[in-house]
């Protein structure tokens, strides 16, 4: 048998012999699912199915990456149903013969085997979900055209593999240099040059370990192609991955919350045995100062801005009757205009016109208006007299509060 069957029959050994060695009362349940494809003149075949004409269409997904969408995935019960999707896919293979090989492979074979378990440690628990994928790559041999004699079909054949696989090797390449200089994982790598580098995406840079084996010929004739075969696997050699357990994103969504929820509860324990309960007097004084400032925070003004803005209309003579739909700052500009219209002396600055722009007040435009007094008419060359401003409410700048009266 060779490495394929092999490797099929110690996985479905592994998944039987962890099913019985489970006696803690956690069940876990494996599924094994099969996919075979190839990758012909750049485009995706299903050695699965029926129909090969038109090649499908590989796409990107945020949690599986690339995968190739419409493929005919087979369910898998134990050993023979994988090695019968093996044989299956083999017999469909591209193949022909040239001038060194009478059953030369065309194409670039996948055969992918996806593996779930579902874990239940605990009837009232999620179950806890793990993905995990092997893939069998068979690579079809680079090819010298004068040596191999190819022409027509098979000389774009030829172009294809040489082109793929010389991206392959760039790929290599720069994940081994950036694991030998230690090199941050942002640099650009060419995946998308080809869609074999694209589906060994995962394999090459990701989450997985990657093992390559290479065949070379004793041959003196095929000397050079066989030390170009072992610096390939070399370079493979030198790229360092770090496997990691891939969770079902819902999976890994409860076991975070998990261990954030038992943080916080370390966190507390801390606090309740460093500083003990929070005394019942403590929590008394805390609730009445929140009943105590709840209704002010949608009650009236406090009185001294309602005292503030009556002297202020006193003063001023004559009753003021404010517009409710209107800011307080433009009730306070109306009355100042209609005051102007009455001719009367008032002596006081006013706000000079600016590129076009109307007479009005910086303050009147800003949000919730502010208070501003109204003008006080006076002799002239009498010294201004004005009730003190409240602190509280003068939220303008200096030089307006310059001009408010001031009570003498």
């Amino acid at each position: 048998d060779g490495l394929i069957p092999r490797s099929v029959r110690a996985l479905f050994h592994k998944i039987r012999e962890k099913s019985k060695r489970d006696s803690t009362g956690c069940t876990v349940e494996y599924a094994v699912r099969a996919s075979f494809m190839e990758i012909y003149n750049e485009q995706i075949r299903d050695l699965l199915s029926p129909v090969r004409d038109k090649g499908l269409q590989l796409r990107w997904g945020e949690h599986q990456g690339f995968y190739v969408a419409g493929q005919l995935v087979v369910d898998c019960v134990d050993t023979n149903d994988a090695l019968a999707v093996l044989r299956e896919g083999v017999r469909n293979r591209a193949v022909s013969a040239h001038a060194q090989n009478t059953d030369s492979s065309r194409s670039h074979s996948l055969l992918m085997l996806q593996v779930e378990s579902v874990e239940t440690a605990n009837p009232h628990a999620p179950p806890v979900r793990r993905l995990g994928k092997l893939t069998f790559v068979d690579l079809a041999g680079s090819e010298r055209l004068k040596e191999t004699m190819s022409a027509g079909v098979q000389l774009k054949e030829t172009q294809a593999i040489n082109k793929s696989l010389f991206t392959l090797g760039q790929v290599i390449a720069k994940l081994a240099d950036m694991s030998k200089k230690g090199l941050a994982s942002t640099q650009h790598i060419p995946y998308r040059n080809s869609k074999l580098t694209q589906l060994l995406q995962d394999s090459l840079g990701g989450s997985a370990l990657c093992l390559m084996v290479t065949c070379i010929s004793p041959a003196a004739s095929s000397a050079e192609e066989s030390i170009n075969s072992l610096k390939y696997a070399t370079r493979a050699m030198l790229v360092a991955n770090k496997p990691v357990v891939k969770l079902d994103p819902a999976t890994e969504l409860v076991l975070r919350l998990r261990q954030e929820l038992e943080q916080l509860r370390v966190e507390n324990a801390w606090y309740h045995g460093k500083f003990g309960d929070v005394p019942a007097a403590v929590k008394e004084e805390a609730a009445a100062a929140a009943a105590a400032v709840a209704p002010e925070a949608v009650g009236p003004p406090p009185a001294s801005a309602g005292v503030a803005v009556q002297a202020a209309a006193l003063v001023g003579g004559g009753a003021f009757e404010p517009d409710p739909r209107l800011p307080l700052a433009q009730h306070q500009r109306k009355r100042d205009d209609s005051r102007d219209t009455r001719g009367g002396d008032m002596h006081q600055p006013q706000v000079q016109r600016r590129n076009g722009q109307s007479g009005k007040h910086p303050s009147d435009g800003h949000a919730g208006g502010g208070y501003r007094p109204p003008l006080v008419p006076r002799a002239r060359g009498t010294p201004p007299a004005t009730p003190p401003r409240p602190a509280s409410l003068d939220t303008r700048s200096p030089r307006d509060a310059a001009f408010l009266p001031q009570r003498g």
